[in-house]
C-alpha cells in the first residue's frame, strides 16, 4: 500500500499541484490519499447527505451507492486493484452541479502492485473541441465532395491521398482505385508528366501555383483553371500538396465567342455608321434635330426633296415645320409633344398629315425622343424622324372597309371568327361570335373556361376532350355541339379550328370559326324525319304489294287453275260421249287440250312470278336454290350456291325482302354483267345474316353504283334499310361485281 514518508513527501506536494482529481486506494478499495483537487471536488455535502469521498472512505462502495461512476467502471478499477490489468481508462458523461461534464477516468496499478491510483480529469472542453472538429471535418468533407470543382490531395511521394466525386467522374474511376497511386498509373504519360512537373514547382517554391491546363478527356478537349498549393502540418512542415481544378471549357468557349462577337460588332458598327450616313442621304424619312433652347430645327435634305421643297425654301425652325401640319392634326401633335417633354411618355409618336409643295396632303408618322437634358432635368435637345405612311393609311382604310364588309358577311352567314392565345389563355372574338353566344361585347370577357361553361352540360366533357386533342395532339377540330345562351335557350354551333405552333413545336395560337347552324340542323332533322316517313310509307306500300301479289298469286293458282282443270275434265267427259272419228272434230278437241295446257302453264308461271310458292311452303333457303336454278335455266349462266348452315330459319317478312333483293341482283347480272358464272353465298353468323352475289362479268363502274337512274340498286338499299342492314357494292372493270347485303339479328 501507499505510505507517504519523507522520501515520497515531495510526490504528495506534486500531486496537490496537479489540476486533476487524484486519489490512492489500498487493496481493499479504501481511500488512503486524495489530492487537494479531489478533496474539493468530492467534498461532503456537495449534494444533500453526501458524505464525501475522503480518506478512509470505501471508494468503490460509495461510488456504487451514490452512482458516482457506473458498474462497468467499478469493475474496471477492481480489475486494476486485483492485478488483472495495469491500467483502466474510461471517458464518460455525467452531471456535476447541474452541468453536463465529460471526464477521463484512469486507474493505474502501482509499482508494488497493491491498490491503485485513480485519476479523474475534466475533458469537457476537449470533447467539445473534438465534436466541433468532427462537425467541421464533416462539413469540409461535404463541401469537397459536393463542390463542382475537381479536388485532390497528394503526399510527398506524389501519391493521391484524397479525391472528391468530381475527380472520380472526370477520371472515370472510383477513389479506391485512385488512392495510393501516382499520376503515371492513372493518366496518359504526357498528361501525367505535366501534372508531376507542376507538383514539383509547388514543392520547390513552397508557394501556390495558378495555371490553366488543357487536356483530352475521351473525345473532348477540356480546359481547367487549376490552383495547386502546399499542405503543411501544425508545425508548418510540408506534408504534401492539394489541387483545385475548375472546368472552364464553356467559359473559354464563351470568351472566344465574345471576342469574336466583339470584333464582328466593331466591324458591324463601323459598317453601320457608314450605312447610316448613306441612309440619311438616301432615305425619304425625315430626320430632324430640334434645339429646344433656340427653337432651331434641322431637317435632312432628302426629306425636304420628298415633299417637293428645296433646302432654302423652308426656315430651319420648329414653327416652319408646324405650319406644314394639317390644322386638324396640330392639337394632337402639340399634346403628344408636351406629354413627352413633361416626361409623361417615353417616346413621342403621332400620325398626322403634312402639306407638300404641290398642295396635296401626305400622311406622316412623326416619332422622336429627348436626348439631352440640363442638370434640372429640363429637355434641351430632341431628335426624331418623319415617315411617309400614305400607302399604309390607304391600306388601313381599305382594311377597315374590308373588315366592315367581313363583319356584315359574317352577320348574314351567322359565322364568327376567333383567335386564342394558348399561353395567355386569351380569346379574340369577332362581333358575330358575341351575337352567337348572346353576350354583350362590352361586358363579357371571352376565355376558354367561359366558352366551355356556355357549352351544353351533356356536351361539355367531349368538347373539352376534342379541344385538347386539337391543341396538344394536332388532331383535326371540326365538331358540332350545343351551347346554352344566357336566356336559357339552346343553339347548335359548328366549330372548326387550326392550331399554330412555335419553332419548338409548342402550341402558340389557335384560329377558328364558329357558325350558328341551328336552323340548318332543324331543317336537316325535319328532312330526316320526312325521309323516314317516306321510307316507312314506301315500306308499307311494298308490304301491301307483297300481300296483294301473294293473294293474287294464290287466287290465280287456286281459282283459275281449278277452273282450267275443271274445263279439262269436262272436255274429257265430252270426248268420251261424242263421235270423234271425224278428223276435224278430233283436231279441234286436241287444239282445246293444247290451249288448256298452255293456260295452266301460264297460270303457274304468273302465280310463281307474283309469289313463289316454294318461299312460303319450303322456306328461304329452298327458295334461293329454286330461284338460282330458274336463273341458270333461263340465262345459261352457271352458278354455285353456298348456304351455311344448311338450315336457316328467317322471319317471313325478312325472307320476302331478302328474296326480292336476290331476284333483283340476279336480274342485274343477267341484264348488265355479261357474266358466265355467279357465286352465291348465304351465311348466318352470331351477328346476323350475309347474302353475297358475285359474278365474273364486265364489272360495274363507281359512277353507276350511285347513279340516280339505278333504281334496282336503290330498291335493294331501301329493302336492307328496313332491317337496319348494310349494302356494299364493289366492281372491278373486267373482273366482275360483288354485291353483299348484311342484316343484323337484333332487329325488333
Amino acid at each position: 500500500m501507499f505510505l507517504f514518508d519523507q522520501a515520497n513527501f515531495n510526490l504528495k506536494e506534486v500531486l496537490d499541484l496537479i489540476p486533476g482529481n487524484i486519489c490512492m486506494l489500498n487493496e481493499e478499495g479504501e481511500i488512503i490519499y486524495v489530492n487537494a483537487s479531489w478533496e474539493n471536488f468530492y467534498r461532503p455535502g456537495i449534494v444533500p447527505n453526501f458524505p464525501g469521498l475522503i480518506v478512509g472512505s470505501d471508494y468503490l462502495d460509495e461510488c456504487a451507492r451514490w452512482e458516482v461512476i457506473s458498474e462497468e467502471q467499478i469493475k474496471g478499477i477492481w480489475s486494476v486493484i486485483n492485478g488483472d490489468r495495469k491500467i483502466y481508462v474510461s471517458v464518460y458523461l455525467c452531471h456535476y452541479l447541474d452541468q453536463e461534464k465529460w471526464f477521463l477516468l484512469k486507474a493505474v496499478s502501482p509499482l508494488d502492485k497493491k491498490g491503485c491510483m485513480v485519476l479523474k480529469f475534466d475533458v469537457t472542453e476537449k470533447k467539445k473541441t473534438e465534436e466541433k472538429y468532427k462537425i467541421n471535418e464533416a462539413i469540409l468533407k461535404s463541401l469537397i465532395n459536393n463542390s463542382p470543382a475537381l479536388i485532390y490531395m497528394k503526399d510527398m511521394d506524389g501519391k493521391y491521398t484524397h479525391v472528391n466525386k468530381v475527380f472520380e467522374q472526370v477520371v472515370g474511376a472510383k477513389k479506391e482505385k485512385i488512392i495510393g497511386k501516382k499520376p503515371y498509373e492513372i493518366f496518359p504519360w504526357e498528361m501525367a508528366d505535366r501534372f508531376v512537373k507542376n507538383d514539383r514547382k509547388v514543392i520547390g517554391t513552397r508557394k501556390p501555383l495558378i495555371i490553366e491546363e488543357q487536356f483530352c478527356l475521351g473525345d473532348q478537349i477540356k480546359t481547367f483553371h487549376c490552383i495547386l498549393f502546399p499542405l503543411r502540418d501544425d508545425g508548418g512542415n510540408l506534408i504534401g500538396i492539394a489541387g483545385i481544378s475548375m472546368d472552364i471549357t464553356d467559359r473559354k468557349i464563351a470568351e472566344e465567342k465574345l471576342q469574336k462577337y466583339k470584333k464582328e460588332l466593331e466591324e458591324a458598327l463601323s459598317l453601320n455608321e457608314e450605312r447610316l450616313q448613306l441612309f440619311f442621304e438616301a432615305s425619304t424619312d425625315g430626320i430632324w434635330d430640334w434645339n429646344l433652347q433656340t427653337n432651331e430645327m434641322l431637317f435632312s435634305p432628302s426629306w425636304l426633296e420628298s415633299l417637293g421643297y428645296q433646302p432654302d425654301e423652308l426656315e430651319p425652325d420648329f414653327d416652319s415645320w408646324k405650319s406644314l401640319i394639317h390644322p386638324d392634326d396640330r392639337p394632337k401633335i402639340m399634346t403628344a409633344l408636351n406629354n413627352h417633354l413633361q416626361g409623361k411618355s417615353e417616346v413621342y409618336q403621332c400620325e398626322n398629315r403634312i402639306l407638300q409643295k404641290d398642295g396635296t396632303w401626305r400622311w406622316n408618322l412623326d416619332r422622336g425622343r429627348v436626348v439631352k437634358k440640363d442638370e434640372m432635368g429640363r429637355p434641351l435637345r430632341m431628335v426624331g424622324s418623319d415617315t411617309d405612311i400614305t400607302r399604309l393609311k390607304k391600306a388601313e382604310f381599305a382594311l377597315r372597309a374590308s373588315e366592315q364588309n367581313l363583319a356584315q358577311a359574317q352577320e348574314m352567314a351567322c359565322l364568327g371568327s376567333w383567335e386564342m392565345d394558348v399561353k395567355q389563355n386569351s380569346l379574340l372574338w369577332s362581333d358575330e361570335v358575341y351575337k352567337i353566344f348572346g353576350v354583350d361585347k362590352n361586358q363579357f370577357k371571352p376565355t376558354f373556361e367561359a366558352c366551355l361553361t356556355a357549352v351544353h352540360p351533356d356536351d361539355r366533357w367531349w368538347v373539352n376532350e376534342e379541344k385538347m386533342k386539337g391543341i396538344y395532339e394536332n388532331q383535326p377540330y371540326d365538331i358540332n355541339h350545343r351551347i346554352v345562351l344566357p336566356d336559357g335557350s339552346q343553339r347548335i354551333v359548328h366549330v372548326k379550328s387550326k392550331t399554330l405552333y412555335d419553332e419548338k413545336g409548342n402550341p402558340e395560337r389557335v384560329v377558328g370559326t364558329i357558325c350558328d347552324i341551328t336552323e340548318k340542323k332543324n331543317a336537316e332533322e325535319n328532312l330526316k324525319k320526312s325521309r323516314q316517313q317516306l321510307r316507312d310509307l314506301s315500306n308499307k306500300l311494298q308490304s301491301i304489294r307483297e300481300e296483294d301479289k301473294k293473294r293474287i298469286s294464290r287466287e290465280i293458282h287456286d281459282e283459275l287453275g281449278q277452273t282450267l282443270t275443271a274445263i279439262k275434265l269436262d272436255l274429257t267427259w265430252l270426248e268420251k260421249r261424242i263421235d270423234v272419228s271425224e278428223p276435224s272434230v278430233k283436231d279441234k278437241i286436241k287444239s282445246i287440250y293444247s290451249h288448256i295446257e298452255n293456260s295452266l302453264g301460264t297460270v303457274r308461271r304468273v302465280s310463281t312470278e307474283l309469289r313463289p310458292q316454294v318461299l312460303d311452303v319450303m322456306g328461304f333457303c329452298e327458295a334461293l336454290q329454286w330461284q338460282a336454278e330458274k336463273f341458270a335455266e333461263n340465262t345459261s349462266i352457271q352458278y354455285k350456291l353456298n348456304i351455311e348452315p344448311e338450315r336457316i330459319r328467317l322471319q317471313p317478312e325478312l325472307s320476302t325482302d331478302l328474296f326480292r333483293i336476290f331476284q333483283e341482283a340476279l336480274t342485274n347480272v343477267s341484264r348488265h354483267s355479261e357474266a358466265t358464272h355467279v357465286m352465291i353465298d348465304f351465311i348466318e353468323n352470331k351477328s346476323g345474316y350475309e347474302l353475297s352475289v358475285r359474278d365474273n362479268g364486265v364489272g360495274i363502274s363507281c359512277s353507276r353504283i350511285d347513279h340516280t337512274s339505278s333504281l334496282g340498286l336503290l330498291g335493294i338499299r331501301e329493302r336492307a334499310l328496313i332491317w337496319k342492314g348494310h349494302v356494299e357494292i364493289n366492281g372491278v372493270v373486267g373482273e366482275g361485281t360483288n354485291l353483299t347485303v348484311q342484316i343484323p339479328k337484333d332487329i325488333k
